[in-house]
């Protein structure tokens, strides 16, 4: 076990790898209203909607016995006065967040700006948007990807994010399983695949919700993973189950590792290491109701560098919030507490920190050799160069009439893969375009698209 030292007997060893991954959605609007409906459905109380009610919880000057704790922390200022409620106001937030005079601000030891991880989202098939979401199949994508390219941000990359769908279908509540969704999250990553030519190699969970059947859908595709929240002492989390937040309800990782480690999970409860390939990595909050990043985690994460190991620090909060202010003052915090240690430390966005901390190869970008057989209709595929990630590589299909599908391909005993077009799938005839997309193990992307109209194939290579 590693003991701090004085500061005279520091020895730099290790490295720090900061990750900010942020869950990407787009505007959020919330009125008084909402906030109150919110209030009652999760602390059973029916308070009038006022901005004088607000003050009020926020002085525990309300009655509500051992509610007050966790209430005085859902109304606090940070994080209901804050909001980004339209595409103008990101607009303002990201002319100083994605400039580059606020990035040089904060330079890691190495002297690079500071990276973003955006986890991006699509707000689709819902039936009910009171929050003013912005809907739309690569809506806030498309967002992001202009906003680095307008201010030259070279440093920040987008990755994957997905709510899945409450019974309700209301775009601002939260599902419980993948299952449920309608396969929206194929459809979603198949038109990411042949309209946008992006496939992810990491992950953010929306609301912290990983269950069964989420772990095998993320096994099969996505390496990497910032999804862990155990913390020992999370005195904020215990107030709202005191409140009457039922334990485990959302975000469940009871159990899962406390400090900073990155893990495999097990096949039956992702929350304990286990022998699946893909990596999971502790992400806590910033400023939000509980489970947040404090100085003393962060110091813990130094002492283990200081220690000799590679860690990962990866903290996540909305873009919908004041992404400036609530990164600035953690951002001081950290710089503090880096003052103590004679450790590097590095932002870096969430695909790199990975490849650091767990020593992966470098490795040549996977290369795919497929031809289509027109006479029995098959697509053929094997890798010409490297080795996949997963079982097999991602399929997208879109129709001539514009649907899109994702299907599995048929796993062959010579370690390539066949697809056959017919009446219990697709004909050929029915086709646009084919995708095919994959990871290799250090996360390297490959996406090729095949336009079956013109007989052109796209390649795009991402994470190289």
């Amino acid at each position: 076990m590693c003991v701090q030292v004085k500061d005279s007997e520091m020895v730099s060893a290790g490295e720090v790898f900061f990750v900010h991954a942020v869950d990407t959605e787009g505007p959020l609007y919330e009125g008084l209203s909402a906030l109150f409906s919110t209030i009652k459905d999760q602390f059973g109380i029916e308070l009038a909607p006022t901005r004088g009610n607000i003050e009020r919880l926020r002085q525990k000057k309300i009655d509500v016995g051992e509610k007050a704790d966790a209430l005085q922390a859902f109304v606090n200022p940070d994080r209901v006065d804050k909001y980004v409620q339209s595409w103008g106001q990101m607009d303002e937030m990201h002319e100083v967040f994605m400039s580059a005079e606020w990035r040089n601000r904060f330079k890691d030891t190495a002297g690079k700006p500071y990276a973003v991880s955006w986890f991006c989202m699509d707000h689709v098939g819902f039936g009910n948007n009171p929050r003013r979401r912005a809907m739309g199949y690569h809506h806030v994508f498309d967002y992001y990807m202009q906003k680095l390219e307008e201010y030259l941000v070279k440093q920040d990359r987008i990755y994957w994010h997905y709510h899945p769908a409450s019974f309700s279908n209301d775009a601002h509540r939260m599902g419980y399983n993948y299952s449920f969704s309608k396969n929206l999250h194929n459809e979603i990553l198949a038109r990411r695949v042949i309209d946008r030519s992006w496939f992810p190699s990491a992950n953010r969970p929306g609301g912290h919700i990983e269950t069964f059947d989420i772990n095998c859908w993320l096994e099969a595709w996505i390496p990497f993973d910032l999804a862990n929240q155990s913390m020992l002492n999370n005195v904020d989390l215990e107030a709202e189950e005191l409140a009457g937040r039922v334990p485990g309800r959302h975000g469940d990782w009871r159990g899962a590792p406390s400090e900073w480690v990155v893990y495999n999970p097990d096949l039956y409860d992702f929350r304990k290491p286990g022998g699946l390939k893909r990596w999971i990595g502790r992400c806590l909050n910033i400023k939000s109701r509980h489970t947040n990043i404090t100085a003393a985690e962060l110091e813990a994460a130094f002492i283990k560098a200081q220690c000799g190991e590679k860690v990962l620090v990866s903290y996540t909060n909305h873009d919908f919030r004041n992404m400036v202010s609530e990164t600035e003052e953690l951002l001081t915090i950290i710089e503090a507490v880096a003052k103590k240690y004679d450790v590097k430390y590095n932002f870096c966005p969430a695909v790199d920190a990975f490849r650091e901390v767990l020593s992966l190869p470098q490795t040549e970008p996977l290369k795919f050799n497929f031809d289509i057989d027109q006479r029995f209709a098959i697509l053929n595929i094997n890798v010409e160069k490297g080795s996949i990630w997963g079982t097999q590589p991602f399929l997208a299909l879109r129709t001539m009439s514009g649907d899109y599908y994702h299907d599995n391909f048929i796993n062959n005993p010579d370690g390539t893969w066949t697809y056959s077009f017919d009446q219990d799938s697709v004909t050929l005839e029915m086709l646009s375009h084919i995708g095919i997309a994959a990871n290799d193990i250090s996360g390297k992307t490959t996406v090729n698209v095949i336009n079956l109209k013109t007989n052109e194939i796209s390649e795009t290579l991402h994470n190289v």
